[in-house]
């Protein structure tokens, strides 16, 4: 029942769409997808309509269609969609085949959960796991974390990008906004703990990810000496030093944030370069981080050449 105040508060809403508290939020804050009246107390009172566009909105999402795709689009548009995708298919058309479990209690609650047949990796260990998961493929990641660090994060971000077919699904205690909103950008289904395997299994099985382009061998770095190496760099240790030392002397900041940019630039491109590969896709993948972290690296470069010009600061 709505509140006294006339809507329904955001403890009622999860209950009544079974969207977690921080995708509402993260849907009608930075999609903008509804509009929430508040109470002179500023708290959210979501009408009848807002339960109506939300359905529609999960139901979409559901069928793999991204948020931000369907935020702006009115309701009769959502409809439409709705209604083209009414086609009738077998009930377990999209469940995920084989599924990779991460966690200390997810293997063994998929098991009691009968979801054991479809596990194809299992594992406690994260170095384990993600070896595992680029050896074997999986459809779905389901991850059981205790909290979000950025840390952990980067560790979901980039097991997701070795892994472009499967479906991730993570379930988490505690959180900052930031660090979840950089999970929901990364194509990661969230769901706050406590959650059972089969709500982990249920939510893969509803999620799909668009198939990502296969890494083209061309796209790999050429062997040292190849023709097609990254530019070299354009300035020294020493230079940046002294552009950043420069920098201060006058009052636009812009350069020394440029010089921090182009040492982290330079940091990383060192550091794919001599990461570890785990497989053939695993080389392609960080051949491919390798190549464009130097070109990110030569642009911004550019860029802090232009403007150590236009503010006369010497650095030679």
């Amino acid at each position: 029942m709505p509140e006294e105040t006339g809507g329904y508060g955001i403890k009622a809403v999860t209950r009544l769409t079974g969207l977690p508290a921080h995708t509402l939020r993260l849907w009608e804050e930075r999609y903008r997808a509804l509009d929430v009246p508040r109470s002179p107390g500023g708290h959210r009172e979501y009408t009848a309509a807002n339960l109506e566009r939300l359905d529609r909105l999960k139901r979409l999402v559901g069928q793999g269609h991204r948020i931000s795709d369907l935020a702006s689009l009115p309701d009769s548009a959502l409809d439409e969609r709705l209604a083209r995708a009414a086609t009738p298919t077998p009930a377990n058309q999209s469940m995920p085949r084989q599924a990779a479990a991460f966690g200390s209690t997810l293997p063994q609650a998929m098991r009691k959960a009968g979801l054991a047949g479809h596990m194809r990796v299992a594992d406690d260990d994260w170095t384990r796991f993600e070896k595992a998961c680029i050896a074997n493929q999986p459809d779905a990641l389901l991850l059981e974390l205790s909290e979000l660090t950025p840390a952990t994060v980067e560790q979901v971000r980039a097991l997701a990008l070795a892994c472009p077919r499967a479906t991730c699904v993570a379930s988490f205690f505690f959180s900052r906004r930031a660090d979840l909103t950089a999970l929901h950008d990364a194509g990661v289904q969230t769901l706050q703990a406590p959650a059972t395997a089969a709500d982990l299994w249920w939510l893969a099985s509803q999620s799909s990810r668009p198939a990502a382009p296969a890494l083209d061998p061309a796209d790999a770095l050429p062997p040292a000496g190849g023709s097609a190496a990254p530019a070299p760099r354009r300035f020294s240790p020493a230079e940046l030093g002294r552009l950043a030392e420069h920098s201060s002397e006058v009052v636009c900041e812009c350069p020394a944030h440029l010089v921090q940019l182009v040492q982290g630039l330079n940091a990383f491109e060192t550091y794919s370069a001599s990461c570890e590969h785990t497989s053939p896709a695993d080389a392609a993948l960080h051949a491919l981080l390798h190549r464009e972290t130097a070109r990110a690296r030569a642009i911004m470069e550019t860029a802090l050449a232009q403007v150590a010009e236009a503010e006369g600061i010497n650095y030679g």
